[in-house]
């Protein structure tokens, strides 16, 4: 056999093994791949959520503490202040004073509170306000419930915490009547 002969046999089988080859990658990036990604990516949520069962085991105790120490009972939590059966304030330093007023009765500071007036319009009936508060949890539970009796307190929008040390940052976003 000469060296043509040969070749034109081993052609058609390269181009036939060449094909085999191309099908069993397209098979490994098609179907095995993914399905290794996905089994990953369920793997790692498993792991998070297995984290997050024993951080909740861990600060069970810490809950418990908390729901003790708690001073407020569920009749107070339904009393309205007679002050706050007026009608809604005309001024947003009202507002800001009744806000103020509550902040500092459950023990956190002000770090800043703003009405944002670009979106009151003429028919707008509701201002929101975004306040920075500094305290312990304790303090925004029991600043939640004040505000909460407000009967011009529309919702509250936003509330974002924010660990800094033993004490923590509040950012808040609450709407209430205007006008």
């Amino acid at each position: 056999m000469d060296k043509k002969q040969l070749i034109d046999i081993i052609k058609p089988n390269f181009t036939y093994i060449a094909g085999c080859c191309g099908l069993i990658f397209i098979t490994l990036v098609a179907g095995i791949w993914p399905y290794q990604k996905i089994t990953s990516d369920q793997q790692n949520e498993i792991n998070t959520l297995m984290y997050q069962i024993k951080e909740q085991e861990a600060l069970s105790p810490v809950l418990r503490t908390l729901i003790e120490s708690a001073d407020l009972s569920g009749s107070e939590l339904l009393m309205m202040e007679k002050e706050q059966m007026e009608a809604a304030p005309k001024d947003t330093s009202a507002i800001s004073n009744y806000f103020k007023q509550a902040a500092l009765q459950a023990g956190l500071s002000i770090l800043s509170l703003v009405p944002e007036l670009k979106s009151l319009t003429k028919d707008s009936k509701y201002l929101p306000f975004e306040m920075q508060l500094h305290g312990n949890l304790n303090g925004l539970r029991s600043f939640l419930m004040a505000i909460g009796r407000l009967h011009f307190l529309e919702h509250i929008e936003i509330i974002d915490i924010n660990s800094r040390g033993r004490m923590k940052e509040y950012y808040l976003k609450i709407w209430v009547s205007y006008k």
